[in-house]
């Protein structure tokens, strides 16, 4: 992949669209018409589509071949087989030759606005250096652990959040250049003493779980729309084989100016996804407080305090009731109840680490018990005959 083509001083003026494809022929076509509805501020705006080796001779051709109307258009076709993984990695590189890049996998759709908002959030934060990368998805379900996730509005058009983008992501050079220079001495850790998900630490196949023990050691964010400019279409892939409306969100079909607040005073949160505020709330030092709102964070670093949902065998020092969205609002208003608490682990208590059901109810009381129920049953069902599908082709081909 010769890069040397991008060489120019006009390049590094704009902000590139970059379209990663493998072999869905069809996914790439529908990313690129999302793409040809959406306003642009110019017809200057480069396009490089990236294509691991697939020898799927009808997406070389539609690449080649496609007209792009908005500026230039560069092809890039991978000789051998890299991977998802490390095409992504290889593909960051690219961030030297233009002022940033978006970078849209094939089973993207984009919002009308997704370039115009990209370009408003690279002109605030794209050389802030708590920012490691700026988002334009933004699911409002916390996947580490599948339940809601209500982030707090403060009344800017962005947040931050320490969770690594893959569905709709841009980087700028001063961003990717002190990630790759990070993993020089740390791609072959097993990041086992990283604080974050520890889902994410067996990610063998991921390029977002060096990017995010980066983030987290370096103690930098995303920079998350509220509304997102990119959805998720769950085409079968590499990490899926199976289509899903899992990543499906809506997006934001209008046009406005974006308010792009300052980073110290933008909303944020942690690996975790619990905002990094809590220790006001707490009222214990923030270098003391283990977040641990969803369950998740195991307190590898043995911190004295613990905020949880959790009933906890320590001695609780405070707790707030779980009625108000987002669930840090309960202890901004200081709802009186024992849903939420603040526990001292230096003194022992009567929890059982289980969660009540004040808190189940809190996540799940807006949802149809039987219908939920009912698809359960059935998800449990098609994942079986999946399973059973996949197991006979794999004999099959032995058979062979």
């Amino acid at each position: 992949m010769d890069y040397n083509v991008l060489n120019s001083i006009q390049n590094k003026e704009r902000i590139a669209i970059v379209c990663i494809g493998y072999n869905r022929l069809d996914s790439i076509i529908r990313l690129v018409s999302s793409i040809e509805k959406a306003s642009f501020p110019s017809n200057d705006i480069p396009i490089v589509f990236c294509i691991d080796a697939s020898r799927d001779i009808l997406l070389y051709d539609y690449v080649r071949n496609y007209q792009w109307k908005h500026g230039e258009k560069y092809v890039f076709i991978q000789e051998e087989r890299l991977g998802l993984k490390d095409h992504i990695l290889k593909c960051g590189r690219l961030t030297k030759y233009f002022k940033a890049i978006i970078i849209l996998e094939d089973d993207s759709y984009v919002a009308p606005n997704f370039y115009n908002y990209t370009v408003a959030a690279v002109d605030k934060y794209g050389h802030d250096e708590l920012i490691s990368g700026i988002s334009l998805y933004i699911s409002h379900n916390y996947e580490y652990v599948n339940i809601p996730f209500f982030p707090l509005n403060n009344g800017a058009d962005v947040f931050l959040l320490q969770d690594v983008q893959t569905r709709g992501e841009c980087f700028t050079d001063f961003m990717w250049d002190r990630f790759e220079r990070w993993m020089i001495s740390n791609k072959d850790r097993d990041y086992a003493d990283v604080s974050m998900p520890e889902s994410i630490k067996k990610w063998s196949r991921a390029w977002s779980r060096f990017y995010y023990a980066y983030m987290v050691e370096s103690w930098t964010f995303f920079v998350y729309p509220y509304v997102s400019f990119v959805t998720n279409m769950g085409a079968i892939g590499e990490h899926a084989d199976i289509e899903t409306n899992l990543a499906q969100v809506s997006l934001e079909l209008g046009f406005k100016e974006y308010k792009m607040l300052d980073t110290n005073v933008l909303v944020k949160y942690d690996s975790f996804g619990n905002n990094c505020d809590f220790y006001k709330w707490a009222g214990v030092p923030e270098e003391d407080l283990c977040l641990d709102i969803y369950g998740n964070n195991p307190n590898i670093k043995k911190k004295r305090y613990i905020v949880s949902c959790r009933r906890l065998p320590y001695k609780v020092i405070k707790s707030w009731g779980l009625r108000m969205y987002p669930i840090e609002m309960n202890a901004i208003a200081q709802i009186q109840g024992s849903g939420l608490m603040v526990f001292d682990t230096s003194e022992k208590g009567k929890g059982n680490s289980s969660f009540s059901y004040d808190a189940l109810s809190y996540v799940y009381c807006k949802h149809n018990p039987k219908l939920m129920v009912m698809y359960c049953a059935k998800w449990i069902l098609v994942m079986v005959r999946h399973k059973i599908k996949k197991t006979w082709k794999i004999l099959f081909r032995k058979k062979k």
